[in-house]
């Protein structure tokens, strides 16, 4: 948000610019209205309603697709909800902020970060993660894992997030990110005192621009009396910002998570007050952002000189801890038998989504397996024909991140479908909105393509 705000100020420009003013008629969304409409403020807000797809980036894009390529994708990209009706957190509306980026700078995102907010408020020891072993270097907190009741490495090709960077690849300390909350608490003014950004442009990112109130993700953000002696909610989303209150007092925060390392930081603007944290295990859902969350709300108490509400008798298990999450699960299907698992093998491709290859498991009757790319698991036949269960199971980090609140696998119902011969050609998946893969279809070259071709390479 900070440097696509940097930039803005550079070229007067503020957050209602559109998306085709600026990188022009070939980028388009699924239908004309979000096409001719939507603005910086729509993606950094979340409130595009197009369906998000995080299993995309779990499993990994292809290596030669590039940004500019993959915004031009954005035309065949489904909705969830209608255009501004509702806030759905969308990690590939930040990639394709990342290329505006590249737009307005004339450079990569990556160069333009580094000069034009790393270096200038004095961020020295931060960088972008690019490859898997950069989180190996000297200095690095090493990714790890709580698996089989012990700590152990954390799986390392995980930690390549190829064009989502500028959703999340940062790799920071505890000193510089006190610079980058000074940074925004004063203003965008660096502690040399140069001024970066707009003031009041800075400032608008502070308001919140679309409520979460009653969203899926925000149900544990929300802390009332009489239930806990304190109250803590977030009810809207800026640009990039959360918008909160926490015991009367005005708090905008954000937290981060790529898999292993989760981080948290809360501003309270009118005490011109931060805090931040960061740790690097144990990957179990939720775990980790209740622990930063607890320890950040009880130094806060100190902050604002409040009594303690948290103590040892309510910290663990914490209240925090999903008061609103549902206590049951979906019960299993029965499995069915395979008669021909064979017709089912292939390679399945998507326009927007990696494609997945499908094959059958030795000595398995009842199962197919599936690899998209890093992300593999089993396709558990059911008593419906062509339907099968989709179950992630590598790597453990994914597996466990598609466990429900009661630790029980959540299947993904994919359908195979076949033409008017009785062949299969495709393969429905129900994600957040159904998707459907064709079966061994010739993939495009990425080279010497015409604009009209681009979105419609497969995966």
């Amino acid at each position: 948000m900070v440097l696509l705000g940097i930039l803005l100020t550079e070229k007067g420009l503020d957050w209602n610019a559109k998306i085709h003013d600026i990188l022009g008629p070939n980028y388009e969304f699924i239908d004309k209205y979000r096409s001719n409409e939507t603005t910086l403020r729509d993606m950094l807000s979340h409130r595009t309603g197009l369906a998000p797809f995080n299993i995309g980036q779990l499993a990994g894009y292809p290596t030669g697709l590039t940004r500019e390529l993959f915004s031009k994708k954005m035309k065949l990209w489904p909705q969830k909800r209608p255009f501004r009706d509702t806030f759905i957190y969308n990690n590939l509306m930040y990639m394709m902020l990342g290329h505006v980026v590249e737009k307005l700078g004339g450079d990569t995102w990556e160069n333009l970060l580094t000069s034009k907010v790393f270096q200038p408020i004095g961020m020295n020891s931060t960088r972008i993660l690019r490859e898997p072993k950069d989180v190996l270097e000297n200095g690095v907190a090493k990714p790890y894992i709580f698996k089989d009741n012990m700590f152990q490495n954390g799986s390392l090709e995980i930690y390549r997030i190829h064009l989502l960077e500028p959703a999340g690849a940062i790799l920071s300390t505890g000193e510089d990110m006190a610079k980058y909350m000074r940074f925004n608490l004063d203003g965008g003014v660096t502690d040399h005192g140069k001024s970066l950004i707009g003031r009041k442009l800075l400032l608008k990112a502070f308001k919140a621009t679309i409520p979460t109130v009653g969203s899926s993700f925000m149900k544990n953000n929300f802390l009332t009396l009489p239930e806990v002696p304190a109250s803590d909610a977030t009810f809207g989303y800026g640009h990039a910002w959360f918008t909160a209150t926490y015991r009367g007092y005005r708090k905008v925060w954000h937290s981060g998570g790529l898999f292993s390392y989760v981080t948290l930081l809360m501003m309270f603007p009118d005490i011109n007050a931060g805090l931040y944290a960061s740790v690097n295990g144990p990957a179990i859902n939720g775990v980790s952002a209740y622990a930063l969350r607890n320890i950040l709300s009880y130094i806060t108490d100190e902050l604002i000189g409040k009594e303690q509400w948290l103590d040892e008798t309510n910290s663990c298990p914490s209240p925090l801890l999903s008061p609103n999450t549902s206590t049951t699960s979906t019960p299993p299907e029965p499995l069915g038998s395979l008669q021909n698992p064979s017709e089912y093998m292939g390679y399945y491709a998507s326009h927007f989504l990696p494609g997945l290859m499908v094959s059958t498991k030795s000595g398995d009757d009842s199962s197919l397996s599936f690899q998209m790319n890093r992300l593999g698991g089993i396709l558990h036949s059911t008593q419906d024909k062509d339907r099968f269960l989709m179950e992630v199971t590598a790597p453990w980090e994914y597996m466990v991140s598609y466990f429900d609140d009661n630790d029980e696998a959540i299947m993904i119902n994919s359908t195979f479908l076949r033409n008017e011969e009785g062949v299969v050609t495709s393969l429905e998946v129900d994600l957040e909105v159904k998707v459907v893969y064709s079966k061994d279809v010739p993939a495009l070259s990425y080279l010497n393509l015409i604009p009209d071709q681009e979105p419609f390479i497969y995966l």
